[in-house]
């Protein structure tokens, strides 16, 4: 069962103080695009949840680091990267941690 074009919708979703942001999508291609992130970097996309109808998969839920959210004020042709800088500093500033507990 496929949700109707009109009706497919994405949130994205943080409190202010909170280190991670929630997205809600409901529409295919979104979909595709951020299992493609869980994909290639787990450590910062995952699925949290998956709502499905008669076995099909309508919409889902992932978490990441709300840094990696980024509002563009020009019209970018970069192939969906999100934010790469921010990704790389949270990488460093998440592996600077781990060295720092051991």
């Amino acid at each position: 069962m496929n949700v109707m074009i009109d009706e497919q919708e994405t949130h994205i979703s943080w409190n202010r103080g909170d280190e991670y942001a929630t997205v809600y999508t409901s529409d295919r291609t979104t979909m595709t695009k951020l299992d493609r992130k869980c994909e290639d970097n787990p450590d910062t996309w995952k699925i949290i949840d998956k709502q499905t109808i008669s076995g099909d998969v309508v919409a889902k839920t992932y978490k990441c680091p709300k840094k990696l959210i980024s509002f563009r004020s020009v019209l970018s042709t970069r192939n969906s990267g999100g934010n790469p800088e921010a990704l790389k500093k949270y990488r460093e500033q998440k592996q600077k941690e781990k060295m720092d507990e051991t």
